[in-house]
C-alpha cells in the first residue's frame, strides 16, 4: 500500500503550526475587543438529579438580565445544563457525568470507565477551563470541594493566581443537622470554607429554617453568610410567560429529576381517574424508560391526563396549574412559593431527610400541605385535590422571595463600575 507522507519545512514546529492556524482561524487579530465588565462561573457537581443545575441556571439568567455586559459560563454535571443555557443566553460546560448507587457511592453515568477516571477527567476539565477563562467570580453550589473534591485544585490555583471572588451558594435545608454536621467535619468542609470562600450565600429565610445555628457555624464563618431569601423564578419567566399560550387550568405532578418517586406519580394517575380533574404529569428527565413507559400505559385510558418527559422551562407548568402535587425539592417548592399554588408535598426520605425537612417546615407555617410517604395512596391525594380550592389563600406571614435581587445587588458592590440594566436594577434591603 502507497503512503502519502505529508512534508514540512524543517523548521515548522507544531507550535508554528498551530499558531498559523489559529491566525487563519480567527483573522487579523486574535483578541477581540469586547465590552465585557466581569466573568462569572457558576459550578454545579449535579451528581444527582438536576435541581443544583437549575438553581445556578437561574441565577445566572438574572445576573445576564442585569448585567447585561457580564460574561457568564456555567460548568454542570448534568447535560440538559445545555438545554436550559440556551435560554439564558450563556455558555455552558458539561462535564461526564455519575450515577449515584443506592449505598450513596458513584459509578460512571455514560462513559463506562472507571468512576476515578471520570473524577480526574471532570477536575482537569475544571480547572483547564478556569485557567483559560479567568472568571472574577465563582459560584459553587452547595458542595465546597466538589464531587469528590474534583474543585480542590481549581480553589487552590484561583487563591494563588488571581482575584477571583469565591462565593459558596447553599440551598435553605441541606439534612438534618447531625448528618450534615458529622459529614463537614469528616471533610474538613468549614476548613475549606475558611481557606476558599469569603462569602457564603444561603438561598432561603432565616425565619424558616436558621441554617447558621442548626448546622453550629463557627463564629468565623458565620460572619460571611448573608441570607438571600428563596428564589423568585418569576423574574426569569416573565418574558417567556407573555408569549406562552394560555391554557386551560389543570392539576400537575412533578417528580423532579424522576430518579426516584415512582410511587407518586403512579398515586396520581389513580387520583386523577378518580376525579377525573385535567392533569398533567411531568416525569422528569432521568425516570427509567421502563418506569416512563409503564406510566404511559397505566394512563393512556386516561383522555383527560398528559405525561410530558421533559421540558426546559417546568417551572411555566407551575404557574398555569390550578394545584400541584409533587416531591419536596428546593426548586420546585420555590416555583409553587413563587405562584403561591396550593401545593401537596409528598417529600423524599432517603438518602437524606432534606425534602422532608423542608416540607414539614413550611407546612407547620401554612404554605402548603404535607403527606409522609408512608401515608401515600390514589385516595389521599384525590381527597386533597377534591378539598382544596384553587385559589386558597395563604393564612401566613409573606416570604422572603427576593433572592435573586439581592444576589445581584450583592454583585453590583463586588463590581461598581459594571453597567446594569435599568429597568430590572431595584435594590433591596
Amino acid at each position: 500500500m502507497n503512503k502519502t507522507i505529508m512534508k514540512t519545512n524543517p523548521g515548522t514546529t507544531p507550535a508554528r503550526l498551530a499558531a498559523k492556524i489559529r491566525q487563519q482561524f480567527l483573522g487579523k487579530s486574535d483578541v477581540e475587543t469586547l465590552n465585557t465588565d466581569f466573568r462569572v462561573i457558576l459550578y454545579s457537581h449535579d451528581t444527582m438529579g438536576i435541581g443544583h443545575m437549575r438553581r445556578n441556571l437561574l441565577i445566572a439568567s438574572h445576573i445576564k438580565s442585569q448585567f447585561p455586559n457580564a460574561s457568564i459560563l456555567a460548568i454542570a454535571g448534568a447535560k440538559e445544563a445545555c438545554l436550559f443555557a440556551q435560554s439564558a443566553d450563556i455558555d455552558c460546560l458539561t462535564l461526564p457525568s455519575f450515577h449515584k448507587r443506592p449505598d450513596g457511592t458513584y459509578t460512571s453515568r455514560n462513559l463506562g470507565i472507571p468512576a476515578g477516571d471520570v473524577l480526574e477527567l471532570r477536575g482537569r476539565s475544571i480547572l483547564s477551563a478556569v485557567q483559560s477563562y479567568q472568571p472574577d467570580l465563582l459560584i459553587v453550589d452547595k458542595v465546597p470541594s466538589g464531587a469528590g473534591g474534583e474543585l480542590l485544585p481549581t480553589l487552590q490555583w484561583l487563591s494563588l493566581e488571581s482575584n477571583c471572588h469565591c462565593v459558596l451558594g447553599l440551598r435553605d435545608i441541606l439534612d438534618e443537622p447531625q448528618e450534615v454536621i458529622c459529614n463537614w467535619e469528616a471533610l474538613d468542609t468549614f476548613k475549606i470554607i475558611q481557606e476558599f470562600f469569603p462569602s457564603v450565600w444561603i438561598y432561603g429565610d432565616s425565619n424558616i429554617y436558621d441554617a447558621v445555628a442548626e448546622y453550629s457555624f463557627p463564629s468565623s464563618l458565620s460572619e460571611r453568610v448573608a441570607y438571600t431569601g428563596y428564589l423568585d423564578t418569576s423574574l426569569r419567566l416573565a418574558g417567556i410567560e407573555k408569549s406562552s399560550r394560555k391554557e386551560p387550568s389543570f392539576v400537575l405532578c412533578t417528580i423532579g429529576g424522576g430518579q426516584d418517586g415512582e410511587e407518586l406519580p403512579t398515586c396520581f394517575v389513580e387520583a386523577i381517574r378518580a376525579t377525573g380533574m385535567p392533569a398533567k404529569i411531568l416525569t422528569g428527565p432521568y425516570m427509567t424508560e421502563a418506569a416512563r413507559a409503564a406510566l404511559k400505559r397505566h394512563a393512556e385510558d386516561i383522555p383527560s391526563l398528559e405525561v410530558i418527559d421533559f421540558v426546559s422551562e417546568g417551572d411555566l407548568l407551575i404557574r398555569q396549574a390550578s394545584h400541584v402535587v409533587s416531591m419536596g425539592g428546593y426548586n420546585t417548592l420555590s416555583a409553587i412559593l413563587t405562584y403561591q399554588k396550593p401545593a401537596l408535598i409528598v417529600p423524599r426520605v432517603k438518602p437524606r431527610k432534606e425534602q422532608l425537612i423542608r416540607a414539614n417546615r413550611l407546612a407547620e407555617l401554612g404554605y402548603v400541605d404535607a403527606l409522609h410517604p408512608d401515608d401515600l395512596s390514589a385516595s389521599a391525594i384525590a381527597d386533597w385535590l377534591t378539598r382544596t380550592p384553587a385559589s386558597t389563600p395563604l393564612n401566613c406571614q409573606p416570604l422572603e422571595m427576593l433572592g435573586l435581587r439581592r444576589i445581584c445587588d450583592s454583585i453590583g458592590l463586588m463590581f461598581p463600575q459594571s453597567k446594569r440594566n435599568p429597568e430590572v436594577s431595584q435594590s433591596h434591603a
